[in-house]
């Protein structure tokens, strides 16, 4: 399969199953009235991390300010930050400005949001052909297993889930294909070096204002580049290492993207250096006194030697060593959020790390691993590493990108055929899984809250459970397909066609190159 017809594969398929499963309704929604119709489960603003980036966009479209009126104040709520009397979305900028165009763009047609909507599967679908292209370009694997994590991550993980609504971690999945790639292509030092070195600082001064970890969750790749700079001499029986001043120039484009945030922040927030998760949390509700509840559950093992601060102040920082234990458990193993409890096929990734660190690449293996482990070690300190009421562990989809990579390396190295057997049917599982999440809910409850609050269901079992109930928040099903078949149905013909299609890559594929042979 040659790498072009590769990629209209991908992209067909990512049209496919994200337009299948994208949220979202016909019509130009402003008003706080329209608004609030699509509050709840399975709507489009399920979540307050849509509310609060699509509030800011409105502001900037009506008023060009991101300071938020009331009404919008409290439809975003409890992802708003308050101070001196002023209240803005919790998050940085680079959402609303990111949704604001293609908001304009599908106003004409009433379908404004719709079109918002669209942002993060083109990005998700981009993300799919670095995954593609790293496999195939930098780690030299067959064009069926870059292919392999290409679904795995598209449709086995909870990407699935945050690809087709107003998520930030997508983006962040997206710049760090990109800046891996980047560097690999400069590393290669072909023609278009300098232009891939721009792009690769440019990418990662702008992720800062998409959320502020990705200052430090993408640094590994900052560093990446800077060890592709050195140019090795040998000179008799030693290395001499020097680096081209010109290299390092490009850094300015780093610096640019970070200065295009500053003065943002200085038109609109009156301060360059405005953090706004710094902000005191506005909240009418009563989430506030559930997440406190938490937060002193975890914090009850503390010494009486070591008497933390208030409740209050230790949750406004973002990450709090005492937090770490229950934190990696949380994003690993959990039954409530555990990425492994949730995307099992991504076992695999363990053996094909161990063996990718011992035979190939060290570099780039080494920079994976090291993305991978900052990703994880940083939410694990998180003083909330369930990412409230979420589907499966989101705050660790930029590094699945990673993981789906060596899924494939641990498929090249299988020593026996019937452990990929056992790969294909912890796909399926995954699949499943995720496919549930997609054609229903993210508002998934963590367990201690889900028992604090008597309900019936806290993990994926209510994914399950809301397909049984016809609960959806599919535009195309809800709009069309109602009307054929059952949403049951529906989820039944996404599983099996994504299922052929990964056992066509696993088991038939590798059987048409050997005839070739």
């Amino acid at each position: 399969m040659s790498k072009l017809v590769s990629i209209l594969v991908i992209v067909v398929m990512g049209i496919l199953f994200y337009g299948i499963t994208l949220r979202g309704v016909v019509g130009n929604y402003t008003t706080i009235t329209q608004l609030k119709s699509l509050e709840g489960t399975s709507q489009s603003f399920e979540s307050s991390h849509e509310r609060a980036s699509y509030a800011e966009m409105l502001m900037l479209r009506k008023s060009n300010t991101v300071e938020l009126s009331d009404e919008l104040r409290d439809f975003g709520a409890p992802d708003i930050g308050v101070v001196d009397g002023k209240y803005y979305s919790y998050f940085p900028p680079g959402m609303s400005l990111l949704i604001r165009p293609f908001f304009e763009m599908g106003f004409p047609y009433n379908l404004s949001l719709l079109a918002s909507f669209s942002v993060i599967p083109l990005m998700g679908i981009a993300t799919m052909i670095l995954i593609y292209l790293i496999g195939k370009d930098v780690f030299s694997l067959s064009s069926s297993l870059s292919m392999v994590a290409v679904v795995i991550f598209a449709f086995a993980t909870t990407s699935w889930n945050y690809i087709i609504t107003l998520y930030q971690h997508i983006p962040a999945a997206f710049f760090a294909m990109l800046m891996f790639y980047g560097v690999s292509r400069y590393r290669a030092r072909g023609k278009f070096g300098a232009l891939w070195a721009t792009i690769v600082w440019f990418t990662y001064g702008i992720s800062i204002m998409f959320d502020y970890p990705n200052g430090v969750l993408l640094a590994p790749f900052i560093v990446y580049y800077l060890l592709s700079t050195f140019e090795s001499l040998r000179e008799e029986h030693h290395m001499k290492f020097k680096v081209n001043p010109s290299h390092l120039l490009v850094a300015l484009w780093f610096f640019i993207a970070v200065a295009i945030h500053l003065v943002f922040n200085l038109m609109y927030m009156n301060s360059p250096f405005a953090i706004r998760q710094f902000y005191d949390r506005y909240d009418p509700g009563y989430e506030k006194q559930l997440i406190q509840k938490q937060a002193k559950q975890r914090l009850d093992t503390v010494t009486s030697e070591n008497v933390p601060p208030p409740i209050e102040e230790r949750t406004k920082l973002p990450f709090v060593e005492e937090f770490f234990v229950n934190g990696l458990y949380t994003l690993l193993l959990a039954p409530d959020k555990g990425i492994f409890y949730f995307s099992p096929v991504l076992l695999f990734a363990l053996w094909g790390l161990y063996y990718a660190l011992r035979h190939e690449q060290r570099l780039e293996h080494a920079i994976l691993t090291a993305f991978i482990a900052i990703n994880i070690f940083l939410y694990a300190s998180f003083p909330d590493p369930y990412g409230g009421w979420a589907f499966g562990p989101r705050y660790l989809i930029p590094c699945i990108t990673a993981l789906a990579l060596y899924c494939a390396f641990g498929l090249k190295h299988l020593r026996f055929q019937f452990v990929k057997v056992a790969f294909y049917v912890l796909f399926l599982a995954s699949l499943s899984i995720s496919a549930a999440g997609a054609l229903t809910t993210n508002k998934v409850p963590p367990q201690i809250e889900a028992q604090f609050l008597k309900l019936s269901y806290y993990n994926y079992a209510l994914n399950f459970h809301l397909l049984d109930t016809q609960k959806t928040g599919s535009f195309l099903y809800n709009t069309y397909l109602i009307k054929y078949m059952k949403l049951s149905d529906l989820y039944v013909l996404i599983v099996i066609s994504l299922g052929l299609f990964m056992y066509l890559l696993l088991f038939v594929t590798p059987l048409l190159f050997k005839r070739k042979k």
